[in-house]
């Protein structure tokens, strides 16, 4: 099943790491001692080339290893969906089989939770039909 929906909170412009740390005997007994926040945007010149290829008919895909909310902020910021995103994880492509996966690669943009070796399934699975 494509992944479809992402929660409201999670559609930000960039992607973000949020870390708090706390200190103490017992869960019920933790003094809070700071929250660090950490942006990572996308390479300069990445939105640019992704709006060219698409302009020239390129289908472009990210495949990453990322989180699916990670992941959908950064196909947002450089321009990856307009409007609708498709999405499939590692998992998934764990249970389907080259065929289907050569009929779905199309409507998909991201795939996330990806390991190195789905990362091969998906390019060679044209190659191999």
């Amino acid at each position: 099943m494509e992944s479809n929906m992402v929660h409201p909170y999670f559609q930000s412009s960039f992607p973000f790491l949020v870390l708090a740390l706390a200190s103490g005997p017992e869960l019920g007994g933790l003094t809070f001692l700071g929250l660090v926040g950490i942006i990572d945007p996308p390479r300069e010149g990445v939105k640019e080339a992704v709006e060219v290829l698409n302009g020239s008919g390129v289908a472009v895909k990210m495949i990453t290893g990322d989180a699916l909310e990670t992941a959908w902020a950064i196909g947002k910021n450089i321009g990856l969906c307009n409007g609708k995103m498709n999405a499939m994880s590692g998992e998934e492509l764990e249970s389907i089989d080259d065929l289907t996966l050569s009929s779905r690669v199309k409507n998909v943009s991201i795939f996330f939770r990806t390991s190195p070796k789905h990362k091969v399934k998906i390019i060679k699975v044209p190659f191999r039909l």
